[in-house]
């Protein structure tokens, strides 16, 4: 596994997910590929 540091551009994301306002997204890519992922259409940027 490769961890880069970076600087966010913003702590908080608007989301369309039920219940949410905005999420806090810590983590860019994925390391392990999970089948029920929710946002495997980030792949192709992130991967």
């Amino acid at each position: 596994m490769k961890v880069i540091k970076t600087k966010a551009r913003r702590a908080f994301t608007p989301t369309k997910i039920p219940g949410a306002d905005c999420v806090i997204n810590q983590y860019v890519g994925c390391q392990h590929a999970c089948r029920y992922c929710y946002a495997k259409f980030m792949c192709k940027w992130y991967d």
